[in-house]
């Protein structure tokens, strides 16, 4: 659990305290079941209610009740994870994270191509495969080698200097966030 502890910021930052506000970014990290009774944690989903929602970690739950009275400090979660939630948030996000992931790589892995991906129709399927392939498998290259990457193919521009990839997403929890540590309403 080490770089989770958020204790301090609940009393450094307070109305009565600094008046900064801060908004605190973290994953939702549900329980993983996997499909079919398998162990083999690639063929994982995030745990649903019988709602169908996602559920958070305790950590989560914990967190959002111990800054619940605080006006300055706020939680931005993710439904599952940074790479989850990026992907989901369009359909074509996860296409370009996959072909982020891919330029860590001399040769591309087996356990997830781009033809796989695009067979997928919607974003939350897409979203899935990406997930299991970087954050339940074991690439030989990880989340921090392909958010490099995906920070690098974002920032290429194109002859008349736009963004080569001008369709990307953000989740709205991170748009939030940063609303709210600008003090923009949300």
């Amino acid at each position: 659990m080490a770089g989770v502890d958020f204790a301090t910021f609940g009393k450094l930052f307070a109305e009565d305290r600094i008046d900064v506000p801060v908004a605190i970014i973290t994953d939702g990290d549900p329980k993983v079941t996997c499909d079919s009774g398998s162990s083999n944690r690639e063929t994982g989903r995030p745990l649903r209610d019988a709602n169908g929602t996602i559920q958070p970690c305790d950590r989560l739950l914990k967190l959002r009740t111990d800054f619940a009275d605080n006006k300055l400090v706020r939680i931005f979660s993710s439904n599952v994870t940074l790479e989850y939630d990026l992907a989901a948030a369009s359909v074509g996000n996860a296409l370009h994270m996959h072909d982020a992931w891919m330029r860590c790589y001399q040769r591309s892995p087996r356990t997830l191509t781009r033809a796989q991906l695009a067979a997928a129709s919607t974003s939350e399927e897409r979203a899935l495969l990406l997930w299991r392939a970087l954050c339940l498998g074991e690439p030989t290259h990880g989340k921090a080698d392909a958010a490099q990457e995906l920070a690098g193919l974002l920032d290429e521009q194109d002859d008349t200097g736009s963004s080569r990839i001008a369709d990307f997403a953000i989740p709205e929890y991170l748009q939030n966030a940063i609303k709210h540590a600008a003090r923009l309403p949300t």
